[in-house]
């Protein structure tokens, strides 16, 4: 799979969301973008790359599966991993996964406002490459 291919094209879409950035919580779009296939895992995508969190449970799996990001593997919170990545950027969040519970506890940890976003990954996904096609 054009996992890279994925995440730039996600990027791309980024702008009409007016978000620089975007959470991506819903483990189907994050299986989508980066192939990681778990119970636990988030992928930060940003202007200039893409960075997959996880717990240590998952540390060996992630390396085996994950293409087209950095992977970060976060002892206790993902909030302490996430924040210094975020920089000044609109950070947009999948409004239809995440909890208002969760947006406002990790607002108040990372110091943001988080911008609900609506199916920029599942957007992509509707479009099937070449690969998926063939399958």
């Amino acid at each position: 799979m054009d996992y890279e291919g994925r995440i730039a094209r996600l990027r791309d879409a980024l702008a009409g969301a007016e978000v620089d950035a975007l959470l991506v919580t819903n483990l189907t779009n994050v299986r989508y973008l980066c192939g990681f296939s778990g119970t636990n895992g988030q992928l930060l995508v940003t202007s200039s790359g893409a960075t997959f969190f996880t717990d240590p449970r998952y540390r060996a799996r992630a390396g085996d599966l994950v293409q087209g990001a950095e992977i970060e593997v976060y002892d206790v919170n993902l909030h302490d991993s996430l924040k210094p990545r975020l920089g000044g950027e609109r950070t947009g969040i999948e409004a239809a996964t995440m909890t208002v519970a969760t947006k406002a506890q990790l607002e108040g940890k990372l110091e943001v406002e988080l911008t609900p976003t609506k199916n920029l990954v599942e957007n992509l996904r509707r479009t099937k490459d070449a690969e998926e096609v063939s399958r």
